[in-house]
């Protein structure tokens, strides 16, 4: 199996976790707190930093509104996803996802693409909430750390270190000042949101949420 084919499996894998989330349950809907952020810089092939923050509302398509955003939640097998996006356009911006299970503190590693217990996730960049069939480039985990200091029902914080490589193994980032310190959220409209979105651009489609 390529290392494309691979990482393709398990990002369906990881993916289908997040957005059947979003229709487990029947918890009541919780008001994340008011702060939120994820920062992090990133040099290798690439060089920037990224920073997000708040809580968008989801607009009438269904899809969270073009904006700053970081968010975590319970995915369907018991661990924990964290989802920012920071704007870079009108409709465009770049997208990071981190999984890690199961939902605890402490340090959760190894970090790879392939799942399981540890940490798994992506940076997309250049993500058009309008058109999901184009993306600048892709990302995947391959190794580093999480450290979570709090993973209650209101609110996500830690640290990370990440090494980061797309999908063609042409380029390769390295993350080593990552900070997660967001509002973790049941609400379901938001999570069906974002679910939807995590669907769309895995799949390269454009459908109704």
């Amino acid at each position: 199996m390529t290392t494309y084919e691979r990482i393709s499996t398990v990002l369906a894998v990881a993916l289908l976790a997040f957005y059947v989330s979003a229709g487990c349950g029947d918890e009541e809907p919780t008001d994340p707190a008011d702060e939120a952020g994820l920062e992090f810089t990133y040099g290798g092939d690439r060089t920037g930093s990224y920073a997000s923050e708040g809580v968008r509302s989801i607009g009438s398509g269904g899809l969270p509104e073009v904006g700053s955003w970081a968010i975590a939640r319970p995915d369907s097998l018991g661990g924990l996803v964290i989802a920012a996006f920071e704007p870079s356009g009108t409709t465009t911006g770049d997208l990071f996802i981190l999984q890690l299970h199961p939902i605890r503190t402490g340090v959760f590693t190894p970090c790879s693409i392939s799942g399981g217990e540890g940490c798994h996730g992506r940076l997309v960049i250049g993500v058009d909430i309008e058109d999901f069939t184009v993306v600048e480039e892709w990302f995947e985990i391959t190794s580093g750390s999480v450290t979570l200091t709090e993973a209650s029902s209101t609110r996500v914080r830690g640290t990370f270190s990440i090494t980061l490589e797309n999908q063609d193994g042409t380029e390769t980032i390295t993350v080593d000042d990552g900070v997660i310190d967001v509002p973790f959220s049941s609400d379901q409209q938001l999570s069906h949101g974002l679910s939807c979105l995590a669907r769309n651009l895995r799949d390269g489609t454009n459908e109704p949420c």
